[in-house]
């Protein structure tokens, strides 16, 4: 909206994030002060994100902005050079804050800096270019491990291509467990969570990880996943980071911790204000947590991983592994920031979970997150543990209608039929709370979910307890639910 120039339909959401002290709110209110040409109020603004952020980039190029105005491009320039530059300890600079600086350079003619920042978004670009390119590459290329596959012969066009063979799953007894440590895991999972024995490869999943391997684990879903990451977090020492795509994902996973992990354990994401996630770093870095949600994209965050650090980060563990592959259907770009944040944390040992992992997602998976070569070699210890993901609960189903009517109807009789909860897709937001006003109007209890909402985790709460039978959402709701 800013950058249309549609300030006053800009103010009020920023307004609701200004009440809560949250730092980048702060930095949005100056460039609309700017907009306005009220200096003054701009540079408080972007002082007062500098002062609940002092890390920050954004409010440096604001005050810079500021001092432009005002006819002083000497400390134009210094604050601009002080948001260019990148220090020791500190993250890399962003491609909008390549362009931010390259930008600002040029208002204050600085044609040195001009070329050094154009230079540095050029070489990102080509570091993309060729990451992507990367993966076109192994997507396409032929598996080295069936040599014969690789030789293309001329088909009809009309002929499809053979469904590439199943990935082959894991011989468990060659995974060692001894039986002090399975003793040990079934006594803990008793008394933590209630459960008098473990599920299939669990023990072999928890052993590995609390042995400090790097353990990939393709479980099928209901199998307990969220167990082999929670459990050894409860009983080892330092910090377990949780890398999990959703902040609907990250809440259940919280609120259905048992209570001995859930006072050690926090979800950090972009829901919190600026007060609770300065506070919430400030404990990261004190060792006071053992469990850590965090959405991938805050891996790119350096004052967030110094504070890992300094908390005793001892595994990272990867929630929805598949999100990594670009053959996958949830595919995050984000997740190709994990392999560099992994080494700046000081390469601790990575336990990576999906119940989604077809073959070329397993090998995208193992070469992305592990460093597993083409012909499957890899410098570090990997334990793969992969059983069948075959659910016979499970079905998929079509019907085919007319038209729009046609599907409505289809959906009221459907959901008023089936006993239970359940949720609805939809493509857009508008289309969620029509469908929820739908139903609700022929006697079905729904409610819609999206992005938009201000109150997610209470519309959450709700489906989880029951208190709603159907939750009508886009996509921002339900992996891993």
């Amino acid at each position: 909206l800013l950058a249309a120039g549609r300030v006053d339909e800009a103010e009020p959401p920023i307004k609701r994030q200004i009440e809560r002290d949250y730092g980048p709110a702060w930095s949005l209110r100056g460039q609309i002060h700017l907009a306005q040409n009220d200096i003054d109020a701009a540079e408080r603004a972007f002082l007062r994100h500098r002062q609940l952020a002092p890390g920050s980039r954004t409010p440096r190029f604001g005050l810079a902005h500021v001092a432009h105005r005002r006819g002083d491009g000497v400390t134009a320039a210094a604050y601009a050079v002080q948001a260019f530059t990148v220090n020791e300890g500190e993250y890399a600079l962003t491609p909008s804050e390549m362009r931010e600086a390259r930008d600002l350079f040029t208002l204050l003619d600085d044609t040195n800096r001009i070329e050094e920042a154009q230079a540095l978004i050029d070489q990102r670009q080509e570091e993309e270019i060729a990451e992507f390119r990367q993966l076109l590459d192994a997507a396409e290329a032929p598996s080295p491990r069936n040599s014969q596959s690789a030789t293309r012969t001329s088909q009809p066009s009309a002929t499809r291509n053979p469904r590439p063979a199943p990935p082959p799953m894991s011989d468990l007894a060659t995974i060692p467990v001894s039986a002090d440590e399975e003793s040990d895991l079934t006594a803990a999972v008793r008394q933590y969570f209630g459960f008098d024995t473990l599920r299939r490869g669990q023990a072999q999943v928890m052993a590995a990880a609390r042995r400090g391997e790097d353990v990939l684990a393709i479980l099928p879903t209901g199998a307990g996943k969220s167990l082999c990451y929670q459990l050894p977090a409860l009983l080892d020492g330092g910090l377990t980071l949780v890398i999990s795509p959703l902040i609907a994902l990250m809440k259940d996973q919280v609120d259905n911790l048992p209570t001995a992990l859930r006072a050690q354990s926090i979800a950090i994401n972009s829901s919190m204000d600026g007060e609770s996630m300065a506070q919430a770093i400030d404990d990261l870095a004190a060792g006071r947590y053992r469990l850590v949600y965090a959405a991938p994209e805050r891996l790119r965050q350096w004052p967030f991983l110094h504070a890992l650090r300094r908390g005793g980060i001892s595994r990272l563990v990867i929630d929805e592994a598949h999100c990594v592959s670009a053959w996958g259907h949830d595919f995050r770009p984000d997740y190709l920031a994990i392999a560099d944040a992994h080494r700046r944390l000081g390469a601790p040992p990575i336990l990576a979970l999906t119940a989604t992992a077809p073959t070329q997602v397993r090998r995208d998976i193992e070469r992305q997150l592990f460093g597993v070569s083409e012909d499957g070699q890899s410098e570090r210890r990997l334990q793969i543990v992969a059983l069948d993901s075959f659910r016979p609960n499970l079905r998929l189903a079509t019907v085919n209608v007319a038209d729009k009517d046609g599907k409505y109807t289809q959906l009221i009789d459907l959901c008023s039929a089936l006993e239970g909860s359940g949720i609805v897709y939809a493509r857009t937001r508008r289309d969620c709370e029509e469908l929820a006003a739908l139903l609700l109007s022929h006697g079905i209890d729904a409610v819609h979910y999206h992005a938009g909402i201000s109150d997610r985790a209470g519309v959450q709460d709700r489906f989880m307890r029951g208190d709603v039978r159907v939750i009508v959402a886009t996509i921002a709701f339900g992996m891993g639910i």
